[in-house]
Order: structure tokens, then sequence, then C-alpha cells
């Protein structure tokens, strides 16, 4: 039985990819979509990333990327 490619693709990118390529690879489809329709609109950004979002704590996430510079 033949599966829906978007359910596929997003299934696989969710199970795949970490937070930070989640949301690298929202800003390349987003840009990609602008290039072939066209102007955008700043708006349709709006809540862009809210699901991959969604459980991390702000300042855990902070506190473990400035500890990480630090090697």
């Amino acid at each position: 039985m033949a599966t829906d490619p978007y359910d596929d693709i997003l299934s696989r990118a969710r199970s795949e990819l970490n937070s930070a390529e989640l949301l690298q690879l929202a800003e390349e489809l987003f840009q990609h979509a602008g290039r072939r329709n066209g102007s955008r609109n700043i708006m349709e950004l709006k809540g862009l990333g809210k699901t991959i979002w969604k459980d991390v704590d702000a300042d855990d996430y902070v506190r473990q990327e400035r500890d990480s510079w630090n090697g």
C-alpha cells in the first residue's frame, strides 16, 4: 500500500533529525517555496518551529548551548 509522500517525509524528519536540523530543514523549505511562488509575506513565518520547541525549556536549552561553547 502506497503512503502519502508528505506524511512519509514528515515522519522520517521527525524521527531522524534533531531540533536544529528540523529548524534548518523548515527554513530551507520555506525559502524554496518562496522562490517557486514569488515574493512572500513575513507574517507567513508566524508559528514556524512551534512544534519543534514545544517541549523544550528555553533556559535549559540556552544553558546547554552556552556550556557547549566551552568544549
